[in-house]
């Protein structure tokens, strides 16, 4: 996987984040809060001006009680 599929996997599974945020009745406060960060890194995030990077996606996926599980394959 290059980078770009791998920033392509990022976005993908953000926006089922998100996705599951809206779902449920959170805002970005509500999920900023939760994850000790400010509103607009949250808003930065989900509206793609900043690129989501791991470690972004579990904290945000923490914030909105949602457990990240991977997958590992040979090929």
């Amino acid at each position: 996987m290059n980078g770009v599929d791998l920033r392509r996997e990022q976005q993908a599974l953000l926006d089922d984040l998100v996705e599951y945020r809206l779902n449920n009745g959170l805002s970005q406060g509500d999920v900023a809060a939760r994850a000790g960060v400010s509103r607009s890194s949250i808003s930065v995030l989900e509206n793609g001006k900043r690129s989501p990077g791991l470690l972004n996606l579990i904290r945000y996926a923490n914030a909105i009680g949602v457990e990240i599980t991977f997958t590992v394959k040979r090929r």
